[in-house]
């Protein structure tokens, strides 16, 4: 019996599949590269102190609306007050 091939089909390269890979062993190279690299550093040894106080500064803002409104930390404020003539 004699099978009858109608068409020969010519072999394609399937590009998805290839761009995954080199994906893949672009990221292992990668992570390869940062997990074999040797951090050196200069040990500092830092002061310590339990009796430190943290200094706060702090921040006072003045707004001056164009309707004349003048806020003082976000609080409604008068000329008087501010030392205006």
């Amino acid at each position: 019996m004699k099978v009858n091939l109608q068409l020969k089909r010519k072999p394609r390269i399937e590009m998805i599949p290839l761009i995954d890979l080199m994906f893949l062993i672009l990221v292992s190279f990668v992570c390869g590269v940062f997990f074999m690299s040797v951090h050196r550093g200069v040990p500092v040894t830092l002061p310590l102190s339990s009796t430190a106080r943290i200094e706060k500064q702090l921040t006072l803002t003045l707004t001056i609306q164009a309707d004349g409104t003048v806020l003082w930390t976000r609080n409604r404020s008068q000329w008087k007050l501010l030392g205006r003539p």
